[in-house]
């Protein structure tokens, strides 16, 4: 039969491409009205449009009740958000470059998302992270910026050799300071300061001064 859209929307006997509108959905398939009568029909492997009660969609009238929904031809509302559904997994695929490019807003929602590339790069004007735990390996980390402010319950830190270079001001302000040195420590500078309200002591088996 070839598909002729002036033609009366009636099946009887025929079998080919008809004009339906989506009834309802029942279950993984949908009741589609073609010509007053309702028809089970399924969605195409083809037909990744979702199609929603209302709409009018292009159907295939198959043998033994094997019907099937094409495509969407026009949303009853076109305002609602359009879903695509993919039965298995799927790979999007493309030799040269693929941009996605909404014009407000991008969301990801999955249990898990992986990314592997050689080289990944973002400009973000602001970026907020939430999570209950963050991990993260590095064979270098090379950090530029103009201000950093943290706020952190406990800071706990492991190195083997760490060396800080401050142009100008320093400044520590604590309840409590405790240095333990090992071997040596070695205090330079111009002019030395030390004072305390109370007490200083100075205990040691050898105290040299001057």
């Amino acid at each position: 039969m070839t598909y002729n859209p002036t033609r009366p929307h009636v099946l009887g006997r025929d079998l080919g491409l008809h004009h339906a509108t989506i009834h309802r959905r029942r279950g993984e398939a949908w009741e589609v009205l073609v010509g007053g009568r309702t028809l089970p029909a399924r969605q195409a492997a083809s037909c990744l449009l979702r199609p929603e009660t209302g709409d009018l969609v292009l159907l295939s009238a198959g043998d033994s009740g094997q019907n099937h929904i094409l495509a969407v031809l026009e949303r009853a509302t076109p305002g609602d958000p359009a879903h695509f559904n993919l039965p298995q997994d799927a790979v999007l695929h493309s030799p040269g470059r693929l941009t996605l490019a909404p014009e407000q807003e991008l969301n990801c929602v999955t249990a898990k998302i992986g990314v592997h590339a050689a080289e990944a790069e973002a400009n973000i004007g602001l970026v907020e992270l939430t999570t209950r735990f963050l991990r993260t390996q590095a064979e270098r980390i090379a950090t530029t910026a103009r201000q950093v402010d943290a706020t952190i319950g406990e800071l706990v830190q492991r190195l083997t050799r760490s060396q800080r270079f401050v142009q100008e001001d320093e400044e520590c302000q604590c309840a409590n300071l405790r240095l333990v040195v090992e071997e040596t420590a070695v205090l330079q500078s111009r002019e030395t300061f030390i004072q305390a309200r109370e007490q200083v002591k100075v205990d040691g088996e050898t105290v040299q001064l001057g």
